[in-house]
């Protein structure tokens, strides 16, 4: 995956690459790419409150009517971290519409009119979103339980602005829902049911089953090596005694 990692500069930059993920230097944030506000905003947040900036882009900091003293240095520096980071933290197409907030340093404004790319109205995203989620399935051997989970998370985050809301109770339903349909993992499901009542308890006792069964699948392939061999003997020696 590309990244792309901020300078101690306060100016922004434009990258010629496309990450989904930009590195700042007071943490990571997930990129604008039209479908994704709630995670973008959730990632983007935090990094601004890291970087001292969260305050500007609410509003309850005022610019200070000098910018030349140590106060309005520092508050002007903060302004920059927080145009720098929210630049940055935009896909190519949504970038090409900031100029205007660039230009005029109005960090507020910027946040503000990228609040435009949240989906919480648009129903075709959201029933997309619903369907996407309710056909969410394990589908090991390359797949895990915590992707998964993490994929399901995923859905919840896009919807969370929504009147569609998954709860925790819908995610749990949905982890048990999409187990394979084995002796073994039916067994696990039932067992989630009767025991566990929330999300993370269910993802870290299937975590736990998960491990059991690949830990268990390497002897499996070795007694399946060993009565192959003994089988292999057993014909030759059939044979010698032809």
């Amino acid at each position: 995956m590309a990244t792309q990692t901020s300078s101690p500069m306060t100016a922004v930059a434009v990258s010629q690459t496309q990450p989904e993920i930009y590195n700042s230097k007071w943490g990571n944030v997930t990129i604008l790419d039209r479908q994704n506000y709630p995670t973008f905003a959730s990632t983007c947040r935090a990094t601004l409150i890291v970087a001292g900036a969260w305050n500007l882009i609410q509003g309850t900091e005022a610019m200070p009517n000098d910018l030349t003293t140590e106060n309005g240095k520092d508050w002007a520096i903060r302004r920059g971290r927080a145009l720098q980071i929210m630049f940055n933290s935009t896909s190519e197409g949504i970038r090409d519409t900031l100029d205007t907030f660039i230009s005029n340093q109005d960090a507020p404004g910027l946040w503000t009119h990228l609040t435009i790319y949240n989906q919480a109205n648009n129903t075709l995203f959201i029933t997309k979103v619903i369907e996407g989620f309710h056909n969410e399935s394990y589908k090991p051997p390359n797949d895990s339980i915590n992707a998964f989970a993490a994929r399901l998370i995923k859905a919840q985050k896009l919807l969370a602005d929504t009147e569609d809301k998954i709860t925790d109770k819908n995610l749990r339903l949905r982890l048990i829902m999409g187990l394979l349909n084995t002796y073994n993992w039916q067994t696990a499901k039932q067992f989630v049911i009767n025991q566990y009542n929330t999300f993370e308890e269910a993802v870290r006792y299937l975590q736990s089953v998960e491990a059991t069964f690949k830990e268990s699948q390497p002897d499996n392939a070795t007694a399946n090596v060993t009565k192959g061999n003994n089988q292999g003997s057993i014909r030759g020696r059939g044979k010698g005694r032809g």
